[in-house]
């Protein structure tokens, strides 16, 4: 058994764990399982709580209200999955396993004991003989007390070589079934469903990245961006083809929309919210492959039923093709059936009277006060900064043309 008082195999689990690089880019759930995990090596399990996690590992503010703020549950899930698929392949040798149960946030410690005992070298006694009459014995038998320890290590043998088979088989079909629900296409279909349950909020920041369907992207900020989901109707295709998107803040970020005409209905928290919709015109302008100019594509976007942009011209906004549009909306909420409704519909081209699909790159879902968007703050170096305030200062990003002296330059 282990000793209670130092967790000495807990916290040696836990620094494999880190030392795997598994969470470099997940900074959230870093924070979470460490945090969890030193108040439990510290005896204060019972005060693992929701708020507590909130405020003191993800970095909210004081007036966190778990109520209307889903993160924490969203990355606790996010967690179990990940420690699961951990323990399902590399760590499934590990002796000790650190869990976070349904329903729970205080981590528990699994000690995996051998599936299977060595073999004695001896039999009960109390095991029965077998006998046989004397009579009917050809000239040949083996002696009873032979036969007796030769069946009964047989079937020990047997019954091991069942239990190990079973394992294997176990073993197997759990990472079998891990690697087939990994997404590899880079590009989802035309219908799909949601990755995750149609009925659970989006969390409070919620990115989503439109036609895509690899695994979530981490930018430099620490951001997250899922997925497509929650759509319907339209086209996915890849955008970029190796041109620089201007004004783009990671060039891994814009390589797929959805075009055509398109919804997504995004179960949402109650509460006002922060809608920002990224659009990159990579078809119509000088130098792409369709040409023309300003008015070439327009389209009308829809929020919960309303029009929210009778038309919009993605070229003449951003003023020119390849080039980043971002617009933002403040106070959005749910529709009555709590889910954010986004329909997208082509526009009739006023100069050559036809219809253009309308395009969607990405999107971000803010929780915010009434009134209010949240505030932009950039530095001009390449990693994100937390002044003494604790606001948070992005990297350089959004910008178009120029450079940053370096220290060599000045």
């Amino acid at each position: 058994m282990l000793a209670a008082a130092d967790f000495r195999e807990e916290r040696a689990e836990l620094q494999a764990l880190i030392a795997t690089g598994m969470f470099d880019r997940a900074p959230h759930l870093l924070n979470f399982l460490t945090y969890v995990c030193a108040r439990s090596f510290e005896g204060h399990s019972g005060q693992i709580k929701e708020y507590t996690i909130g405020v003191d590992a993800l970095r909210r503010p004081p007036d966190f209200d778990p109520k209307k703020d889903s993160i924490v549950r969203v990355e606790a899930h996010r967690l179990r999955k990940r420690l699961e698929e951990y323990y399902a392949a590399e760590g499934a040798a590990h002796r000790v396993r650190i869990v976070i149960p349904q329903g729970q946030y205080a981590p528990r410690f699994i000690v995996q004991e051998p599936l299977v005992k060595a073999i004695p070298d001896t039999i009960p006694s109390a095991l029965p003989p077998i006998v046989s009459p004397a009579d009917d014995a050809p000239e040949n038998q083996v002696p009873p007390s032979v036969a007796n320890k030769s069946w009964i290590r047989s079937h020990w043998v047997g019954l091991v070589l069942v239990l190990c088979a079973v394992a294997a088989i176990s073993y197997w079909r759990k990472v079998h079934n891990v690697a087939a629900s990994r997404p590899t296409a880079p590009i989802v279909a035309s219908v799909a469903m949601p990755s995750v349950s149609s009925t659970l909020p989006v969390p409070s920041e919620f990115r989503m990245l439109a036609g895509y369907s690899g695994k979530s992207i981490t930018d430099q900020q620490g951001h997250v961006w899922s997925p497509d989901a929650y759509f319907s109707g339209g086209v996915a295709s890849s955008i970029s083809n190796g041109r620089v998107i201007e004004g783009a803040p990671e060039s891994q970020l814009l390589q797929t929309q959805r075009s055509g005409e398109f919804r997504y209905d995004i179960p949402l928290a109650k509460g006002t919210h922060e809608l920002r919709l990224h659009f990159v015109e990579t078809e119509f302008g000088l130098g792409n492959r369709q040409g023309g100019g300003e008015t070439a594509r327009m389209f009308r976007l829809q929020i919960n039923g309303e029009d929210a942009l009778p038309w919009l011209d993605p070229i003449a906004e951003a003023g020119g093709p390849n080039r980043l549009l971002v617009r933002v909306f403040k106070d959005v909420t749910p529709a009555e059936d709590g889910k954010l409704r986004l329909v997208f519909k082509p526009f009739a081209n006023v100069s050559r009277q036809v219809n253009s699909p309308a395009i969607l790159s990405a999107l971000e879902i803010l929780q915010s006060k009434p009134g209010f968007i949240h505030p932009v703050r950039i530095v001009t170096q390449d990693h994100p900064v937390t002044d003494v305030d604790g606001h948070s200062w992005s990297a350089d990003e959004y910008y178009f043309g120029g450079c940053v002296p370096t220290a060599m330059s000045l």
